[in-house]
């Protein structure tokens, strides 16, 4: 009998060490999700600012470039009413080639714009995958410390003795 009491006691022991460890863990993984929750977070406002500069920054360009060719239109066609028919061809052949060269710089901004914003949507399901394997983890965690506590409760129901 005395053997009993001592191994359920023994068993008490080990239950209440790897409780508290489990609880320990959890605690800590707590805390983890928080951080990853929280850095989740940074990244999101982040990545909105610099989203919300980029397209500043992509406003302010295109304005430019309409101020630049603008003035670039006034002078060719002033120049164009002052030649003859050879200069106006020549001048529209080069308002051309710089249209063209525009409408590829502005497309290669808006590819690097898009590829950026692909990375970070990237990096954004990355970080969320890992939130949610953390929450799966908790979950696990708390299944596992349940099942103790449950084993622990059914120890502690005492015997008949025999």
């Amino acid at each position: 009998m005395l053997r009993i009491v001592m191994d359920i006691d023994s068993l008490k022991a080990v239950s209440a060490a790897e409780k508290a460890q489990l609880s320990s863990e959890l605690t800590s993984l707590q805390q983890r999700l928080t951080d990853l929750q929280s850095q989740l977070e940074t990244l999101r406002r982040e990545h909105s600012l610099e989203k919300e500069d980029s397209m500043r920054r992509h406003r302010i360009e295109e304005d430019t470039m309409r101020r630049e060719f603008q003035r670039e239109l006034e002078t060719v066609t002033k120049t164009l009413k002052d030649q003859c028919e050879e200069t106006e061809k020549k001048g529209k052949e080069r308002l051309e080639e710089e249209i063209r060269r525009a409408e590829r710089e502005i497309r290669d901004i808006r590819d690097r714009e898009g590829t950026e914003r692909d990375i970070m949507r990237r990096d954004i399901d990355t970080k969320e995958r890992e939130v949610r394997s953390l929450k799966n983890e908790v979950e696990n965690l708390r299944a596992d410390l349940e099942r103790e506590q449950t084993t622990n409760r059914q120890l502690r129901v005492p015997s008949p003795s025999i």
